[in-house]
């Protein structure tokens, strides 16, 4: 009895055995999905889609939960804000799309997190000053990314002196556009930057590739030297006021000038004055240094005091403007 079991028992392990090396591996369906966060400066759900803003500077733009290439091939993303402050990518094979492979372990698939490289300069093109006190700048952005494409570069413009960022996008194709740039490397040049004189300004580029990475240039810092060609107003008017000289009562003048500069500051503000003639030769009277603007120059005489005076006004770029001469 225990020799038929053995022999049994062996029998079985062969036919096993057989089976199993005789059997082909076969392929199974397998399909690939994931998720990750993404932290931003702001998300705000707005139905199936997200609407984000990366930085405090930059501008809202929606990103929209659909099947595409983002550089892995067609996936099917789905977006949800898990706060107000970052969102959840979650993504799997796009319907249609499974593909038969041997069983694998899904955290081996590749994943693109390698930041592209991006640079940007700003050089002036124009050599005179605008009619309305504009410098035009010529804008030349580069941009690399070794593994996927570059999908969008966002130029940036910020104003020092209130804050301000002007911003857009390179061919008017953003971030969350369902077209990309369509290339590993990006060079161009513009000439669409138009810095007011006397300014201090940061220009600066962000690529963004279609994996989803981004890389902000080095920052270029420009001040626009302040061109000022407008001469500075100025008044001169005749008072009198009244003084004890020598026991009596005696009226005397007092030269006063009004000037003003379209900057805020004035470099000097000159009294003149002559006993001759109206076209005699005049003499410095008074001399109010550095001053601000609108300012009041004025000089008082200490007797009964005759003859002709005017005033100029010099601006800080050298701009000199003269009075009418006043008798008095």
């Amino acid at each position: 009895m225990n020799k038929k079991l053995a022999l049994y028992s062996g029998i079985l392990i062969i036919v096993a055995l057989g089976v199993l090396v005789s059997s082909p591996t076969k392929a199974v369906v397998v399909e690939n999905r994931g998720s990750n966060i993404v932290s931003v400066y702001s998300c705000q759900q707005v139905g199936r889609d997200i609407k984000i803003r990366r930085a405090s500077r930059d501008s809202e733009y929606v990103l929209t939960s659909s099947c595409r290439d983002a550089g892995h091939g067609m996936r099917d993303y789905v977006l949800t804000c898990t706060s107000n402050k970052q969102y959840r990518v979650a993504w799997r094979n796009c319907a249609g799309t499974t593909t038969s492979t041997t069983p694998s372990n899904p955290s081996t698939i590749p994943v693109d997190r390698v930041a592209p490289t991006v640079t940007i300069t700003a050089t002036p093109v124009t050599s005179t000053l605008s009619a309305t006190g504009y410098y035009t700048y010529e804008v030349h952005v580069s941009a690399d990314d070794a593994t996927s494409n570059i999908r969008a570069v966002l130029i940036r413009v910020q104003n020092l002196n209130n804050s301000t960022v002007q911003s857009w996008w390179v061919n008017n194709i953003s971030s969350s556009s369902r077209t990309d740039l369509g290339a590993k490397s990006l060079s161009q040049t513009y000439r669409k930057m138009s810095l007011k004189t006397g300014i201090s300004y940061r220009v600066s580029a962000t690529a963004y590739d279609t994996a989803g990475n981004e890389a902000t240039s080095p920052v270029v810092s420009l001040y626009v030297p302040y061109t000022d060609v407008t001469k500075p107003t100025v008044t001169g008017q005749v008072l009198t006021k009244t003084v004890r000289l020598n026991g009596k009562l005696v009226v005397t003048p007092r030269l006063v000038s009004r000037a003003a500069d379209n900057s805020g500051r004035l470099k000097s503000v000159v009294l003149y004055y002559t006993t001759t003639d109206w076209d005699g030769e005049y003499r410095v009277l008074k001399t109010c240094d550095t001053v601000l603007s609108p300012n009041q120059c004025t000089y008082d005489f200490t007797n009964a005091a005759h003859g002709y005076f005017y005033a100029t006004a010099t601006d800080e770029a050298g701009n000199t403007n003269q009075s009418t001469k006043i008798r008095f």
